[in-house]
């Protein structure tokens, strides 16, 4: 009975999936933008599935996918959060406290190391190199946003934002 379910959430996603595979094929200079597509509607991560389809009609070879995927930090081959924040590790932010505000945020989202992602899957937190924005430091960015001059406080804050934002 549970194989029959899992199966519809499969064909579900393959429904999302195809047209945006079928929208780059055979366009590897695409690579980029269909890989943000299909993480977008495949839980914030490439599955191997996903990756595998990606590579076959684009025409990129898998392992060469990969390195691609690991290599940019806004991709990832692991399931996350519906919500990525991700707190800039760069020395200023360093020198204006961000270790503060990431103990603040894991502290909050219950988690115990970047990385994670929360029991109710509607976060992960993991650290970033430099946002370009020192001039707000320390910053974090979640989705499109950037959350400059953040301390312990706003980082509680934005976390309590983002769930009520999300109940919404």
């Amino acid at each position: 009975m549970a194989k029959a379910a899992d199966q519809g959430v499969l064909d579900d996603a393959r429904r999302e999936l195809t047209p945006i595979i079928e929208k780059y094929k055979d366009k590897p200079e695409t690579l980029m933008y269909m890989l943000l597509e299909l993480q977008k509607v495949s839980g914030n991560a490439i599955s191997e599935d996903v990756a595998v389809a990606a590579s076959k009609a684009i025409g990129v070879p898998l392992n060469l996918l990969y390195d691609f995927i690991h290599f940019y930090s806004m991709f990832s081959d692991k399931q996350r959060g519906k919500y990525i924040i991700r707190l800039c590790n760069s020395a200023p932010c360093h020198v204006c406290g961000s270790a503060a505000v990431a103990q603040a945020l894991m502290s909050r989202l219950g988690i115990s190391k970047p990385g994670e992602t929360t029991a109710d899957g509607l976060f992960t937190f993991e650290y970033t190199q430099c946002l370009g924005v020192c001039d707000v430091a320390p910053a974090a960015i979640v989705g499109d946003t950037v959350h400059g001059n953040l301390d312990e406080t706003a980082a509680r804050q934005l976390v309590a934002d983002l769930r009520k934002e999300a109940k919404a």
